[in-house]
């Protein structure tokens, strides 16, 4: 961290942060839509059409194991197994995530990041074979030049593509298909 720049203060900020993750956690492990002003719009787009439980607990589980807290270490990691046990409760057997919005490919994509990456990062069989089902599902909805998407006349995006390839990337590095 000190050769990247970082400093105690820095890593300070990213506890605090951490830290007030945490305490907005639901009991069950997700963080839910709904108490982030989801009645909000934001510049023209809704947000209830974008933001799903899934993708915020996707996101918050990310920023715990990039931090390296785990389900079987680190500070939070009460908090990490709590959420990861919510996303692998919430994946279909097609590996999908099974949000019916236009947008779920950020589900899928966040989703199998966070299963990806931690199948690179804990011994444990469940999370590579969640993440290799989650990958599979990915592989299955790419429509060649056009990027990813399991929605037919829905306009491709560069942030879901590049949230997909991280995915597939990540996966890649942990020894997955």
């Amino acid at each position: 961290i000190l050769k990247g720049g970082g400093s105690k203060k820095t890593e300070a900020a990213v506890d605090a942060a951490l830290y007030w993750l945490m305490r907005q956690q639901d009991k069950d492990g997700h963080w839910d839509k709904n108490k982030f002003g989801i009645e909000k719009n934001n510049n023209g787009f809704e947000r209830r059409k974008i933001e799903t439980n899934s993708v915020l607990t996707g996101l918050a589980t990310l920023a715990f194991i990039s931090s390296g807290h785990t389900p079987s270490a680190g500070k939070y990691k009460e908090t990490v197994a709590k959420s990861v046990d919510w996303i692998l409760q919430k994946q279909l057997p097609d590996g999908s995530f099974g949000d019916t919005f236009e947008f779920s490919c950020y589900n899928n994509s966040i989703c199998a990041l966070v299963l990806s990456e931690l199948s690179g990062m804990c011994p444990d069989q469940k999370y590579k074979v969640a993440a290799q089902r989650a990958i599979d599902f990915i592989l299955q909805t790419k429509n060649v030049h056009e990027g990813f998407s399991n929605y037919s006349g829905v306009p491709r995006s560069t942030s879901v593509n590049g949230w997909l390839l991280m995915a597939i990337k990540s996966a890649k590095l942990s020894g997955l298909k």
